[in-house]
């Protein structure tokens, strides 16, 4: 029964980047996947089972149900929680390239660094699409060259994720950037 469990939650991606868990959805995913589960597992293994009445198929099911939905959730919650923390006390976090040069990349910038709850965004530097970087920018965090060069800062720094600091009406650049980094172990 616990392989059972293991391997049910294993294909439902719950053990999939365990640092980007969100509380909120590993309680949903567990109560749905927690139901299914109970449901195969009473239908296999308990139903052939002599009983005095219906009621106790019943009952035992949903005790089944609240059991692993609650210790599940409780370990899940407190698992998250502690991830949480570390990420808000930056000892964990997901090195990141800024790709843009604009008043967008600084507001986005300054928004990260300003914020108390962390996104676990290690900023390591920026990259810029134009020729000029913005001096804004560059009091904030390192400028590390243009764009072109992003695969190889991206070997170097061990940059897990890009965001892209660019207009959304500058497409030529943004399909430049993503192209360039598509074959990249990235989070774009």
């Amino acid at each position: 029964v616990p392989f059972y469990w293991v391997i049910l939650y294993m294909l439902s991606g719950a053990y999939v980047d365990v640092w980007k868990k969100s509380r909120i959805k590993e309680v949903s995913k567990t109560i749905s996947i927690s139901a299914f589960g109970v449901v195969i597992l009473f239908f296999g293994l308990l139903l052939d089972d002599e009983v005095k009445s219906y009621e106790t198929y019943y009952k035992t099911l949903i005790t089944l149900f609240i059991l692993h939905a609650c210790i599940t959730m409780l370990v899940r919650l407190v698992m998250a929680t502690y991830i949480k923390s570390l990420i808000n006390k930056q000892k964990i976090g997901f090195n990141t390239i800024v790709v843009g040069d604009n008043g967008m990349a600084t507001d986005l910038v300054k928004e990260i660094l300003s914020n108390s709850e962390r996104q676990g965004y290690l900023i390591k530097g920026f990259v810029t699409v134009n020729k000029q970087p913005a001096p804004e920018l560059m009091e904030l965090i390192p400028f590390l060259g243009y764009y072109s060069s992003l695969p190889q800062f991206i070997k170097q720094q061990q940059i897990e994720e890009v965001i892209i600091a660019i207009e959304s009406s500058n497409h030529k650049d943004i399909t430049a950037v993503t192209n360039l980094v598509e074959d990249e172990p990235i989070i774009l």
